[in-house]
């Protein structure tokens, strides 16, 4: 009891007005020795375990959160020497909110990322008018490497994107490699009306089975995207729907792949199609 009261005696005489300015010195600096000690542990113990690409984003995760802890005890210890300061702080605060408010919303989005994980690095996703993969995430902003949409292949530009973190919490994100790492694509067909469909039809049947994946009903990440997020497909095998649209004949495959792959896929299918269909006179596309 002898040894808390001391204790108890020594942090109240250090939060005194009158308290020597020499112990605040002394326990500042080895906060922040300390602070500085632990991040150098486990920036040598745990980073090494981490794939490259995860480092960058741990490292300064890592360092972030201890400038906010040294910061939480500058505030601690300095605080009655500071009384006069948010004094004057709280006449002009309501001016200095407004002039950083979009600092503080992104720093604030920081955290979001950081607790949440609403993407990681190498995620594609799609936020405001802009789309592409996460390269790098900082406090204020994060980058990624844009790409075209969808429907125009969804390949890089190489132009890298800087989008403020505060944007995730004004507008939706929609994230293809996380939650449910999985596209369904459609490549679209049309045949004049009197082309045979049903044999181009079987051509391109065949041509699913031989170019796309299989992706099965045990696969990991349908399991994931059913477990964690009530996803559920009965059917994820290669699909094609025949319809009759503005007097022409349409026919779409339908198919699960990795958003990466959609392009290559698409290409190779084409390619095979369009020689296949080139030897059959009674099958005309529009």
């Amino acid at each position: 009891m002898e040894i808390l009261d001391q204790i108890d005696k020594y942090w109240n005489t250090l939060f005194e007005d009158t308290a020597a300015p020499a112990q605040r010195i002394f326990i500042t600096i080895a906060s922040l020795v300390i602070i500085l000690i632990i991040q150098y542990i486990i920036n040598k113990s745990i980073l090494r375990r981490l794939k490259p690409y995860l480092k960058q984003t741990w490292k300064k995760n890592i360092s972030y959160s201890g400038m906010v802890l040294f910061f939480i005890i500058i505030l601690i210890i300095w605080l009655p020497h500071l009384r006069g300061f948010f004094t004057l702080f709280g006449i002009i605060g309501t001016g200095i909110l407004i002039a950083t408010k979009e600092v503080i919303v992104n720093f604030l989005g920081w955290f979001y990322i950081v607790i949440r994980r609403p993407f990681e690095i190498g995620n594609r996703i799609m936020i405001k008018d802009f789309a592409g993969d996460v390269t790098d995430i900082r406090l204020l902003e994060f980058s990624m490497i844009e790409v075209k949409k969808r429907n125009e292949g969804g390949q890089s530009t190489g132009r890298i994107i800087r989008v403020p973190n505060g944007l995730l919490f004004t507008h939706p994100m929609a994230n293809s490699s996380k939650e449910f790492s999985l596209y369904w694509n459609e490549i679209i067909v049309t045949l004049t009306p009197d082309s045979n469909w049903k044999k181009a039809h079987k051509i391109l049947e065949q041509l699913s089975k031989k170019n796309i994946l299989q992706i099965l009903p045990s696969d990991p990440r349908l399991k994931t995207a059913k477990n964690k997020h009530a996803i559920f497909y009965q059917r994820t095998e290669p699909k094609i729907y025949t319809e009759f649209q503005n007097g022409k004949i349409v026919l779409t495959l339908r198919h699960l792949s990795q958003p990466k792959q959609l392009r290559d896929i698409s290409d190779a299918v084409w390619k095979e199609l369009l020689d296949k269909f080139s030897k059959h006179k009674d099958i005309k596309l529009t």
